[in-house]
């Protein structure tokens, strides 16, 4: 009886040993199992949600002549208007109305000649032709400096084309008619000279780009213009403009491409003025013109001027700091009628 009892709790002892050897076999697997997942799940790849991403900096750097700027509504036909126009052979124009115009006999400053009194041009040119005179007085004494032609119209630019086919724009495509352009001559003891740059007269070419001007024909850029060198064709473009192009030596087609580079939105021009001021230059072209009016940007809290190129965009000029050179005409009575003299046959160009 005893021994019954005996083989019986060994074999329940055995059986429980069995059962914890199956046990502790079963939680091996499952260990091994778990740390097979683990490993699966740290070498998958999962996906970070996108507000944990960092995105590359791929853009340029941010602007350093950015400006703060507002809309303002313009007419889109004021893209054919302003100082930068651009008129030539591919680029023709409208005759301006009388209203856009002054006499430059009538406005002349103290040392301004002009061939006559129905010369013509923009108020602004006229004004700062009058303080490049000064500018020229005060620097050499002489005041020799006179305006032979200024503002054509479609009409004269025809009957001149007709005269001069091979140095005359045809009508329309003159860049007298823009009424910013003006041709230098001389005038010495009651005749004409002509003007050529050179000597004394250098520095009417070297100081231009203080009150605003180009030559408009520069020596070299033929290729651009479609003109040969043509030193006594000053054109009036504002001194920002004016400044670049004279420092970087460009005519006026090119500084218009050079602007594609400096699209609103994109990276600005900085401009060193002539006159000791400092601009920020860039260029808006409108995506869409079929309205009467689009929106502009233009900048907020600092002086600026807006042209049309005569293409297909704005350019706007921000005066960002005020330069120290003044160029002001001096206030003078207007001189005798010395200044009023007939007309030259001389072929003008362009």
């Amino acid at each position: 009886m005893a021994k019954n009892q005996s083989d019986a709790s060994r074999g329940k002892a055995l059986a429980a040993l069995c059962l914890v050897l199956a046990l502790l076999g079963a939680g091996g697997f499952c260990a091994a199992r778990i740390v097979k997942d683990m490993e699966t799940v740290q070498t998958d790849s999962v996906p970070i949600p996108a507000q944990f991403t960092t995105t590359a900096v791929t853009t340029e750097p941010p602007d350093p002549h950015a400006l703060d700027c507002t809309e303002q509504q313009m007419f889109v036909s004021d893209i054919k208007s302003g100082n930068l126009v651009l008129v030539n052979n591919t680029h023709p124009t409208v005759d301006l109305t009388k209203d856009k115009l002054v006499s430059v006999y009538e406005t002349r400053g103290a040392h301004v000649h002009v061939k006559d009194i129905n010369v013509m041009l923009q108020p602004e040119a006229a004004e700062a032709f009058n303080a490049l005179a000064d500018g020229f007085f005060r620097a050499t004494g002489k005041e020799d400096l006179m305006v032979m032609n200024g503002y054509r119209t479609k009409d004269d630019q025809a009957r001149i084309s007709k005269q001069n086919p091979g140095t005359a724009a045809p009508a329309g495509c003159s860049d007298y008619e823009t009424g910013l352009a003006l041709e230098l001559r001389l005038l010495r003891n009651g005749k004409y000279a002509d003007f050529d740059g050179t000597g004394e007269y250098q520095w009417v070419l070297d100081h231009a780009a203080q009150y605003g001007f180009v030559v408009r024909f520069p020596e070299g850029k033929q290729a651009q213009t479609g003109y040969d060198y043509a030193p006594a064709h000053l054109r009036y473009v504002g001194i920002p403009h004016a400044s670049f192009m004279a420092s970087h030596e460009m005519c006026l087609e090119e500084y218009l491409d050079e602007l594609n580079d400096h699209l609103y939105g994109t990276l600005n021009l900085p401009v060193a003025g002539a006159d000791g001021a400092s601009y920020i230059v860039y260029r808006y072209r409108p995506d869409d013109r079929s309205e009467a009016t689009v929106s502009v940007p233009v900048p907020k809290n600092v002086p600026y001027t807006v042209s049309g190129d005569h293409i297909d965009s704005y350019i706007i000029a921000a005066k960002t700091e005020t330069g120290t050179v003044s160029h002001a005409a001096e206030a003078a009575a207007p001189e005798d009628a010395q200044n009023a003299v007939s007309a030259t046959t001389a072929a003008p160009i362009q």
